[in-house]
C-alpha cells in the first residue's frame, strides 16, 4: 500500500488524484466527520459520518486507525486495506497503521513551504480562522521528520505530475515492479 502523509495543503490529495488517474491505483477512502467541501462527494472523497456514527464505528472497532484534528474525526475502516491501493493520513495515522501493516507499506512524505501551503488553502476557500487553526495544529503535529517515512518529495518546486512521478517510480522500485 502506498501511503502519503503531509501537512494541510501540501499537496496531497492532488498527487493522489494524479497516480489514481494515471497509474490506475485505487484509493483507500477514509472517513471524517468534517463538512463536505463543494467539490467532494460522499463515497467517492470520504465516508462523511456524523460523529455519532463515527463513535459507534470506534466502539465497534471498525477502524484500523482513527484521529481527531481540527475538532473533527478521522479514521480508516480496516476493510478499506488493500495492497494496490493509496491512502493520505497525517502523522497519528500514519504511525498508528504502520504498527500494523509494517513493511507491507511504502510511505511517503510531501514537504511545502508555509507560505505556499497558505495560498493554497485561501485558493481553495478556507476561512483565515481555519487556515490558521490547520497551521498551529501543522506545527504541532508534523515535525520535519517522521520516524519510519520512507522517502522525503518536495512538491513545490515540482509540477504535481512530476512529484507523481517521482512517486511512483520510487514505489515501483521498492515493491520490486
Amino acid at each position: 500500500m502506498l501511503v502519503i502523509v503531509g501537512p494541510s495543503a501540501s499537496g496531497k490529495t492532488e498527487i493522489s488524484r494524479f497516480l489514481i488517474k494515471e497509474y490506475n491505483l485505487k484509493r483507500v477512502i477514509t472517513c471524517t466527520t468534517r463538512p463536505m467541501r463543494w467539490d467532494e462527494k460522499d463515497g467517492r472523497d470520504y465516508y462523511f459520518l456524523t460523529e455519532d456514527e463515527f463513535k459507534a464505528g470506534i466502539e465497534d472497532n471498525l477502524f484500523i486507525e482513527y484521529t481527531k484534528y481540527n475538532n473533527d474525526y478521522y479514521g480508516t475502516y480496516y476493510k478499506e486495506i488493500a495492497d494496490d491501493k493509496i491512502i493520505i493520513l497525517d502523522q497519528i495515522g500514519f504511525l498508528n497503521i504502520k504498527k500494523i501493516l509494517k513493511d507491507s507499506i511504502v510511505s511517503f512524505y510531501i514537504e511545502t513551504p508555509l507560505a505556499e501551503r497558505k495560498m493554497r488553502m485561501v485558493k481553495r476557500g478556507d476561512t483565515i480562522k481555519r487556515i490558521y487553526q490547520k497551521i498551529e495544529y501543522d506545527n504541532q503535529n508534523f515535525p520535519s521528520k517522521i520516524p519510519g517515512i520512507d522517502y522525503y518529495i518536495t512538491n513545490y518546486t515540482d509540477s504535481i505530475s512530476e512529484s507523481a512521478k517521482k512517486i511512483y517510480n520510487l514505489y515501483k522500485e521498492r515493491i520490486g515492479l
